[in-house]
């Protein structure tokens, strides 16, 4: 199939794509708050229950019922198997980042999966954007931070590194914790 149709279909499936049993945005693996609760990586939505949402139907738009994962957006390119649950990560697919579009990817976990980030690279390489991906740092069993790296032109890949090797680590971090204030940009 050529990579036109391929992605025609794609975007073709994902204006149908329901998020099904995933609940990866809800089982904390991105840093939120759900009426005042805090929801983080160790931390899912206390709300969140084997059966789905205990609050489904009082949800609140903030950050509920506003959030669309990149997987879950009507023009989405990710494939059916890049649901969160299923391939390990949450991806965004349009975040700018100083003027960039970059693809950025959550681990739903400590790491995204290898076929995963290898499907990233390579749709990023193809598309001409840079990949930002997350993974995190666990100590005693508990997640403390996250490493944030980066794939795509030299410069950005320096910039990353510079970042995360500086003590301005701030800047991918607050990058990275904002990412839900910005989903529905996605």
């Amino acid at each position: 199939m050529n990579p036109a149709t391929e992605n025609n279909s794609q975007q073709a499936a994902a204006r149908t794509r329901q998020c099904g049993s995933c609940t990866a945005c809800c089982d904390g693996w991105l840093n939120t708050e759900v009426k005042g609760q805090a929801v983080s990586p160790g931390h899912p939505c206390p709300h969140s229950t084997p059966g789905g949402c205990a609050i489904y139907s009082t949800r609140p738009q903030y950050p509920c019922r506003d959030f669309v994962c990149g997987w879950m957006r009507w023009d989405s390119e990710l494939p059916n198997w890049m649901r969160p649950n299923e391939c390990g990560a949450i991806v965004f697919l349009w975040y700018d980042w100083h003027g960039q579009k970059v693809i950025n990817a959550v681990p739903v976990g400590e790491k995204i999966p290898e076929r995963t980030l290898d499907w990233l690279k390579a749709h990023a390489q193809e598309q001409g954007r840079p990949l930002l991906f997350v993974e995190r740092i666990i100590e005693d069993k508990k997640f403390v931070g996250v490493r944030c790296l980066g794939f795509g032109p030299p410069g950005f890949r320096q910039k990353v590194e510079k970042i995360m090797q500086s003590h301005q680590q701030s800047e991918l971090i607050n990058m990275y914790n904002s990412i839900n204030d910005d989903s529905t940009q996605d």
